[in-house]
Protein backbone atom coordinates (compact mmCIF):
# COMPACT_ATOMS: atom_id res chain seq x y z
CA UNK A 1 0.00 0.00 0.00
CA UNK A 2 1.34 3.09 -1.49
CA UNK A 3 1.84 6.65 1.17
CA UNK A 4 -0.07 9.34 -1.15
CA UNK A 5 -1.43 11.23 2.01
CA UNK A 6 -2.50 10.72 5.81
CA UNK A 7 -5.70 10.00 5.23
CA UNK A 8 -6.16 7.71 2.52
CA UNK A 9 -3.40 5.98 3.52
CA UNK A 10 -4.39 5.15 6.98
CA UNK A 11 -8.02 4.19 5.95
CA UNK A 12 -6.88 1.45 2.90
CA UNK A 13 -4.28 0.31 5.75
CA UNK A 14 -7.09 0.00 8.04
CA UNK A 15 -8.92 -2.33 5.80
CA UNK A 16 -6.02 -4.10 4.92
CA UNK A 17 -5.79 -5.33 8.71
CA UNK A 18 -9.71 -6.21 8.68
CA UNK A 19 -9.25 -8.35 5.44
CA UNK A 20 -5.98 -9.90 7.18
CA UNK A 21 -7.12 -10.89 10.46
CA UNK A 22 -10.41 -12.28 8.56
CA UNK A 23 -8.14 -14.45 6.22
CA UNK A 24 -4.84 -15.37 7.95
CA UNK A 25 -6.38 -17.73 10.49
CA UNK A 26 -7.96 -20.05 7.38
CA UNK A 27 -4.96 -19.73 5.31
CA UNK A 28 -3.65 -23.69 4.82
CA UNK A 29 -0.30 -24.90 6.11
CA UNK A 30 0.93 -23.94 2.43
CA UNK A 31 1.49 -20.45 3.42
CA UNK A 32 3.95 -18.61 5.26
CA UNK A 33 6.41 -15.22 5.02
CA UNK A 34 6.49 -11.84 6.20
CA UNK A 35 3.96 -9.26 6.67
CA UNK A 36 3.80 -5.45 7.84
CA UNK A 37 1.14 -2.92 8.35
CA UNK A 38 0.67 -1.93 4.81
CA UNK A 39 2.15 -5.19 2.91
CA UNK A 40 2.95 -8.84 2.80
CA UNK A 41 5.26 -10.88 1.24
CA UNK A 42 3.56 -14.35 1.29
CA UNK A 43 5.17 -17.65 -0.22
CA UNK A 44 2.81 -20.80 -0.67
CA UNK A 45 4.79 -24.18 -1.51
CA UNK A 46 2.15 -26.31 -3.94
CA UNK A 47 0.75 -26.24 -7.28
CA UNK A 48 0.27 -22.53 -7.95
CA UNK A 49 -3.49 -23.16 -9.02
CA UNK A 50 -4.16 -23.93 -5.49
CA UNK A 51 -2.83 -20.71 -4.24
CA UNK A 52 -5.16 -18.86 -6.78
CA UNK A 53 -8.16 -18.63 -4.80
CA UNK A 54 -6.25 -16.43 -2.51
CA UNK A 55 -4.83 -14.37 -5.24
CA UNK A 56 -8.16 -13.92 -6.61
CA UNK A 57 -9.90 -12.73 -3.14
CA UNK A 58 -7.23 -10.30 -2.22
CA UNK A 59 -7.58 -9.07 -5.94
CA UNK A 60 -11.50 -8.36 -5.32
CA UNK A 61 -10.30 -6.99 -1.98
CA UNK A 62 -8.04 -4.26 -3.96
CA UNK A 63 -10.74 -3.81 -6.55
CA UNK A 64 -13.39 -2.84 -3.93
CA UNK A 65 -11.09 -0.01 -2.24
CA UNK A 66 -11.77 3.76 -2.34
CA UNK A 67 -8.26 4.32 -2.68
CA UNK A 68 -7.45 1.41 -4.81
CA UNK A 69 -4.81 3.17 -7.02
CA UNK A 70 -2.80 2.80 -3.89
CA UNK A 71 -2.49 -0.91 -3.77
CA UNK A 72 -0.45 -3.23 -5.58
CA UNK A 73 -0.51 -6.77 -5.78
CA UNK A 74 1.50 -9.02 -8.07
CA UNK A 75 2.57 -13.08 -7.60
CA UNK A 76 5.63 -14.65 -9.38
CA UNK A 77 6.65 -18.08 -9.62
CA UNK A 78 9.60 -20.01 -8.32
CA UNK A 79 11.42 -23.23 -8.41
CA UNK A 80 12.63 -22.89 -4.63
CA UNK A 81 12.84 -20.62 -1.50
CA UNK A 82 16.24 -20.52 -2.65
CA UNK A 83 15.60 -19.83 -6.21
CA UNK A 84 12.98 -16.87 -4.30
CA UNK A 85 15.65 -15.38 -2.05
CA UNK A 86 17.97 -15.34 -4.99
CA UNK A 87 20.12 -18.38 -4.13
CA UNK A 88 21.81 -16.49 -1.49
CA UNK A 89 23.16 -13.32 -3.96
CA UNK A 90 22.47 -11.23 -0.89
CA UNK A 91 21.67 -11.29 2.96
CA UNK A 92 20.71 -9.47 5.46
CA UNK A 93 23.69 -7.80 7.94
CA UNK A 94 24.68 -9.74 10.15
CA UNK A 95 24.06 -6.80 12.96
CA UNK A 96 24.01 -3.03 13.32
CA UNK A 97 26.09 -0.62 15.86
CA UNK A 98 22.28 0.33 17.04
CA UNK A 99 19.12 -1.39 16.68
CA UNK A 100 16.10 -1.73 18.71
CA UNK A 101 13.50 -4.47 18.28
CA UNK A 102 10.83 -6.67 20.63
CA UNK A 103 8.65 -9.32 19.65
CA UNK A 104 5.48 -10.56 20.89
CA UNK A 105 3.75 -14.15 19.59
CA UNK A 106 -0.12 -13.52 18.79
CA UNK A 107 -2.12 -16.49 19.19
CA UNK A 108 -4.27 -17.80 16.58
CA UNK A 109 -7.66 -17.79 19.14
CA UNK A 110 -6.65 -14.19 19.65
CA UNK A 111 -7.33 -13.49 15.92
CA UNK A 112 -10.07 -16.19 15.29
CA UNK A 113 -12.12 -15.27 18.17
CA UNK A 114 -11.34 -11.60 18.98
CA UNK A 115 -11.00 -10.08 15.33
CA UNK A 116 -12.30 -6.48 16.33
CA UNK A 117 -9.67 -6.88 19.06
CA UNK A 118 -6.66 -8.16 16.48
CA UNK A 119 -7.54 -4.51 14.37
CA UNK A 120 -7.47 -2.77 16.92
CA UNK A 121 -4.35 -3.38 18.03
CA UNK A 122 -2.89 -3.16 15.08
CA UNK A 123 -4.08 -0.10 14.57
CA UNK A 124 -2.77 1.21 18.34
CA UNK A 125 1.02 0.25 16.72
CA UNK A 126 0.21 1.97 13.44
CA UNK A 127 -0.61 5.09 15.26
CA UNK A 128 1.84 4.19 18.37
CA UNK A 129 5.13 4.21 15.62
CA UNK A 130 3.72 2.26 12.81
CA UNK A 131 7.20 0.13 12.35
CA UNK A 132 6.86 -3.70 12.35
CA UNK A 133 8.25 -6.43 10.59
CA UNK A 134 6.09 -9.76 10.81
CA UNK A 135 6.30 -13.28 10.62
CA UNK A 136 3.26 -15.35 9.68
CA UNK A 137 3.43 -18.58 11.56
CA UNK A 138 1.71 -22.25 11.98
CA UNK A 139 2.40 -24.70 10.04
CA UNK A 140 4.89 -27.58 11.76
CA UNK A 141 5.51 -25.73 14.22
CA UNK A 142 1.64 -26.07 15.67
CA UNK A 143 2.38 -29.94 15.31
CA UNK A 144 4.89 -30.13 18.59
CA UNK A 145 3.45 -30.27 22.07
CA UNK A 146 4.58 -27.29 24.04
CA UNK A 147 7.55 -29.21 26.59
CA UNK A 148 8.76 -30.95 24.12
CA UNK A 149 11.70 -28.36 23.30
CA UNK A 150 12.63 -25.14 25.11
CA UNK A 151 10.97 -22.69 22.75
CA UNK A 152 8.26 -20.50 24.69
CA UNK A 153 4.96 -22.90 24.66
CA UNK A 154 3.01 -19.76 23.30
CA UNK A 155 4.85 -20.28 19.66
CA UNK A 156 2.97 -23.72 19.25
CA UNK A 157 0.10 -22.26 18.98
CA UNK A 158 0.96 -18.40 17.49
CA UNK A 159 -0.23 -17.40 14.03
CA UNK A 160 1.34 -14.16 13.86
CA UNK A 161 4.69 -12.80 15.47
CA UNK A 162 4.94 -9.39 15.45
CA UNK A 163 8.02 -7.51 15.61
CA UNK A 164 8.70 -3.73 16.40
CA UNK A 165 11.11 -1.44 15.04
CA UNK A 166 12.41 2.47 15.03
CA UNK A 167 12.20 5.35 17.45
CA UNK A 168 9.16 4.37 19.29
CA UNK A 169 10.02 1.00 19.97
CA UNK A 170 9.40 0.69 23.30
CA UNK A 171 5.59 2.21 23.40
CA UNK A 172 4.71 -0.28 20.98
CA UNK A 173 6.47 -3.11 22.75
CA UNK A 174 4.21 -1.59 25.86
CA UNK A 175 1.12 -1.64 23.89
CA UNK A 176 1.81 -5.62 22.75
CA UNK A 177 2.41 -6.66 26.49
CA UNK A 178 -0.99 -5.18 27.60
CA UNK A 179 -2.58 -6.69 24.73
CA UNK A 180 -1.38 -10.04 24.89
CA UNK A 181 -0.37 -10.30 28.58
CA UNK A 182 -0.15 -14.24 28.63
CA UNK A 183 1.73 -14.61 25.49
CA UNK A 184 5.66 -14.59 24.64
CA UNK A 185 8.83 -13.08 23.10
CA UNK A 186 10.43 -14.49 19.94
CA UNK A 187 13.05 -15.08 21.39
CA UNK A 188 15.43 -14.33 18.11
CA UNK A 189 14.15 -11.01 18.62
CA UNK A 190 13.45 -10.73 22.08
CA UNK A 191 13.53 -6.86 23.57
CA UNK A 192 17.28 -6.82 24.92
CA UNK A 193 15.57 -4.96 27.80
CA UNK A 194 12.48 -7.34 28.66
CA UNK A 195 11.43 -6.87 32.04
CA UNK A 196 9.68 -10.34 32.74
CA UNK A 197 12.21 -12.26 30.25
CA UNK A 198 11.96 -15.28 32.19
CA UNK A 199 8.31 -15.54 31.33
CA UNK A 200 8.67 -13.92 28.24
CA UNK A 201 11.24 -15.89 26.31
CA UNK A 202 10.08 -19.75 28.19
CA UNK A 203 7.15 -19.26 30.03
CA UNK A 204 5.77 -22.84 31.86
CA UNK A 205 9.40 -24.16 30.59
CA UNK A 206 11.57 -22.20 31.98
CA UNK A 207 11.83 -23.86 36.01
CA UNK A 208 12.20 -27.50 33.76
CA UNK A 209 15.12 -25.54 31.53
CA UNK A 210 17.01 -23.80 34.54
CA UNK A 211 16.90 -27.42 36.57
CA UNK A 212 18.97 -28.36 33.19
CA UNK A 213 21.15 -25.91 33.25
CA UNK A 214 22.26 -26.53 37.16
CA UNK A 215 22.66 -29.99 36.40
CA UNK A 216 25.14 -29.36 33.75
CA UNK A 217 26.52 -26.00 34.29
CA UNK A 218 26.19 -25.87 38.82
CA UNK A 219 29.24 -23.14 38.65
CA UNK A 220 27.15 -21.17 36.20
CA UNK A 221 30.13 -20.73 33.86
CA UNK A 222 28.04 -19.84 30.60
CA UNK A 223 26.34 -16.97 32.18
CA UNK A 224 25.26 -15.12 29.45
CA UNK A 225 22.34 -12.38 28.92
CA UNK A 226 18.92 -13.43 29.70
CA UNK A 227 19.76 -16.43 29.22
CA UNK A 228 18.59 -19.41 31.39
CA UNK A 229 19.50 -18.86 34.92
CA UNK A 230 21.02 -15.40 34.06
CA UNK A 231 22.17 -13.94 37.03
CA UNK A 232 23.52 -10.25 37.05
CA UNK A 233 22.34 -7.00 36.79
CA UNK A 234 19.09 -5.51 35.40
CA UNK A 235 18.64 -2.93 32.29
CA UNK A 236 15.41 -1.56 32.68
CA UNK A 237 15.55 1.38 29.49
CA UNK A 238 18.25 2.42 26.92
CA UNK A 239 19.88 4.81 29.53
CA UNK A 240 20.32 2.12 32.01
CA UNK A 241 21.82 0.48 28.92
CA UNK A 242 24.05 2.82 27.85
CA UNK A 243 25.17 3.74 30.93
CA UNK A 244 25.96 -0.11 31.84
CA UNK A 245 28.17 0.06 28.45
CA UNK A 246 30.03 3.12 29.15
CA UNK A 247 30.69 1.97 32.81
CA UNK A 248 32.27 -1.62 31.07
CA UNK A 249 34.13 0.76 28.75
CA UNK A 250 35.29 2.62 31.45
CA UNK A 251 36.56 -0.41 32.78
CA UNK A 252 38.59 -1.64 30.16
CA UNK A 253 41.63 -0.22 30.74
CA UNK A 254 41.92 -1.34 34.58
CA UNK A 255 40.85 -4.70 32.78
CA UNK A 256 44.05 -4.53 30.52
CA UNK A 257 46.05 -2.89 33.07
CA UNK A 258 45.27 -5.68 35.23
CA UNK A 259 46.25 -8.30 32.89
CA UNK A 260 49.05 -7.17 31.99
CA UNK A 261 50.50 -6.93 34.86
CA UNK A 262 49.60 -10.55 36.24
CA UNK A 263 51.22 -11.83 33.17
CA UNK A 264 54.83 -9.74 33.86
CA UNK A 265 54.14 -11.53 37.39
CA UNK A 266 53.69 -14.78 35.52
CA UNK A 267 56.58 -14.28 33.69
CA UNK A 268 58.69 -13.30 36.75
Amino acid sequence: IAYEDGESFAATCESFWSKWVDVSPSLSDNWGGYWTLNSFFLYYEGDPTDAQPFIDDMQSWKTSQEFSDLVTLSDTQYTSYWNARDEGASTDETGYDSFSIGSRLVPLDFVSNSPESAVALLKDLFNAGFYTFNYFLGGATAAVTATATSMHPSARDALWQIEVVGDNWEDMMDILRNALPDSGSGYNHGARNEPLWRDAFWGSNYDRLLEIKTQLDPNNTLNCWHCVGYEGEEINDDSDLEASAAARVALMPLIVAIAVLLLQVGRS
